[in-house]
């Protein structure tokens, strides 16, 4: 077996092991603020804005075949109050692709003139294969690499929020249903996920906001995950900002709305644990397109990350 082949399979194990800890599609993406319903269908439809959004990441640049990520994500709001959301989601790393495509919907309840309590709830179904045929190795038609894996899945995720128009609480459980992958190269259970998190806005002045969120992912058996999240909004058309995850990475993000259609964004992150050694970091490239939707609605939404 060549060595590169080698170094591959060891890191499609490392990568295996994460998914198999963290679960499904946990939406790494640093600006993930700007699609909020990915990590929790409770916001599904929820800044009154039929949008479509789309991110792409290469992680860990400079490595040949690293990880690519793909998220497709349209919402859209309705006159009765009910948000309606598709995703679609695809992960690559060498002989590793997942996709998940997801349905979502939302409701509201208006609790006074300031707050809105939000519910959602996401259908989806996981494609996970790995192609084993694409190995080099030292015994030809070895019966274990003759067949590549595929797995088909069902799940579904319910979310919650509070909101003001300054501030908002959410939660989300993901993935309820547990998964087993009985196939040649894995026989393991993956766990529900449980997201928590909140926002704050303040209008430092006439021209300047800042958004301030953190999000924690957690996972039996898997660390903590912690993103803390600092964007400046100037005129209300270009967001600047940090994004630090915990013991993991330190990223740059920057979005401009060239029209009052549409926004683009990009972000680079460094990596601040041991594998920053061996790659030149990640990037992240954002797009979303606003369609004309007119819903009456007079809360008031200010956060620069809806």
């Amino acid at each position: 077996m060549k060595t590169t082949t080698i170094i591959y399979v060891f890191l499609l194990l490392i990568l295996a092991s994460i998914h198999n800890l963290s679960g499904q599609n946990t939406a790494d993406f640093s600006v993930f603020n700007h699609s909020l319903n990915i990590i929790n269908p409770a916001f599904t439809g929820k800044n009154n804005k039929t949008q479509i959004a789309t991110n792409y990441k290469k992680v860990w640049a400079g490595i040949e075949n690293s990880i690519h990520s793909n998220i497709v994500c349209f919402s859209m709001p309705t006159q009765k109050g009910i948000g309606l959301g598709v995703s679609i989601i695809n992960d690559r790393f060498y002989l590793y692709n997942q996709t998940n495509i997801a349905a979502d919907i939302s409701s509201k309840v208006k609790l006074d003139a300031n707050h809105e309590l939000l519910f959602g709830l996401k259908a989806s179904v996981n494609f996970f294969g790995i192609n084993l045929k694409n190995l080099n190795t030292f015994q030809s038609n070895d019966p274990l690499f003759m067949q590549n894996e595929q797995l088909i899945s069902p799940n579904f995720s319910v979310g919650f929020a509070l909101r003001n128009e300054r501030y908002f609480v959410h939660a989300a459980l993901l993935d309820v249903l547990k998964e087993r992958k009985n196939t040649t190269s894995a026989n393991t259970l993956n766990a529900m996920r449980v997201n928590f998190g909140a926002g704050i806005y303040h209008q430092l002045n006439p021209v300047l906001g800042l958004t301030n969120t953190a999000l924690f992912r957690a996972t039996k058996g898997a660390p903590l995950s912690i993103d803390i999240t600092s964007m400046f909004s100037v005129n209300n058309k270009y967001d600047i900002g940090l994004t630090y995850r915990y013991n993991a990475a330190l990223m740059t993000n920057f979005l401009i709305k060239t029209t009052d259609w549409l926004q683009l964004g990009y972000s680079y992150g460094i990596p601040t644990n041991e594998i920053a050694k061996y790659n030149n970091g990640t990037h992240e490239f954002f797009i979303r397109i606003y369609f004309n939707t007119k819903i009456n609605n007079r809360f008031k939404w200010r956060l620069g990350c809806f």
